[in-house]
């Protein structure tokens, strides 16, 4: 991801499906800048800190939701 985003040509992630550990490679505002799932993402931060959770997008049968990059 991180060279495909130096080459100006950066998928669309799913920020709620990256793991912790791509933030040893790309920055979060990198990540924030290209997510698919930005208003989602947000919804669950805020209900973390809250305690609760919130409902998400729900895959394929193969894992896979078809769509951007995940982590």
């Amino acid at each position: 991801w991180a060279e495909a985003k130096r080459a100006g040509k950066a998928p669309k992630v799913m920020l709620a499906s990256t793991h912790i550990k791509a933030l040893d490679f790309v920055s979060l505002s990198d990540l924030v800048a290209h997510a698919a799932d930005k208003e989602e993402a947000e919804a669950e931060a805020v209900a973390a800190k809250q305690g609760g959770s919130s409902s998400s997008e729900c895959a394929g049968e193969d894992g896979s939701s078809g769509g951007p990059t995940v982590f």
